[in-house]
């Protein structure tokens, strides 16, 4: 049965052998983001992405994540980082702190709009006038498989495109339009489809944005 919007328990059951997937888009975070920026992970899981990234020379690294089991994890994976466990929203960072932050595959682990409304805020918040967002998730499939994962979940949520997996985890694929809409506050950079392996080892299709927090200054248009 689908469950509700917190899924802390399963992936704290799931923190110990858990391995996530989805690459890190390293020629966009180089072309996007300095090497001295202040750079948030958020839903960093165990780390993966920030070892990647301290391994590219960034060293100004923040990582967050719900599960306090994944962040112990990567807590003994990255002892000289600041990871920390946030469970609820807000975050204890203050206002425009951050200059870039990553969220790789975590609205695909909120299953409500509401819940996604509020992260799209609370990312808005952290980040200064002129920092990026670099957003990567998996949009709606069309193959039999999905579609019914997709169907056997609509008498029981409200939101298409929810469906649950093996050990209880609840996930989500998105449309494209609810991406730009979640988004549509930011300043469009970068939208661009890829595909990628999922935990499951299954291929899927997802969409990479890019997105600027305006900061009140005109900008050239970028050269095609």
């Amino acid at each position: 049965m689908i469950a509700g919007g917190d899924q802390r328990e399963y992936w704290d059951r799931v923190a110990p052998t858990a391995v996530f997937t989805l690459p890190l888009d390293v020629p966009r975070v180089r072309r996007f983001v300095d090497p001295s920026a202040r750079i948030l992970d958020y839903g960093c899981g165990y780390g993966r992405q920030l070892a990647e990234l301290s391994q590219l020379g960034y060293r100004n690294l923040t990582g967050v994540d719900a599960s306090a089991a994944m962040v112990e994890r990567a807590r003994e994976r990255l002892p000289g980082l600041s990871i920390d466990v946030c469970e609820t929203l807000p975050t204890p960072h203050p206002d425009a702190c951050f200059d870039a932050i990553l969220l790789s595959a975590v609205l695909t682990c909120i299953a409500r709009d509401d819940e996604q409304r509020m992260l799209l805020a609370e990312l808005w918040r952290m980040l200064r006038p002129g920092g990026v967002l670099l957003l990567r998730d998996f949009l709606l499939h069309s193959d039999e498989r999905n579609l019914t994962r997709y169907e056997s979940s609509t008498d029981v949520c409200e939101t298409y495109g929810v469906f649950e997996i093996a050990g209880g985890g609840v996930l989500r694929h998105h449309r494209l339009e609810w991406i730009l809409t979640l988004t549509g506050a930011f300043e469009p950079v970068l939208l661009e489809p890829f595909a990628a392996r999922t935990m499951n080892g299954n291929l899927a299709t997802g969409i990479s944005f890019i997105g600027r927090r305006p900061d009140g200054r005109p900008r050239a248009r970028r050269k095609p």
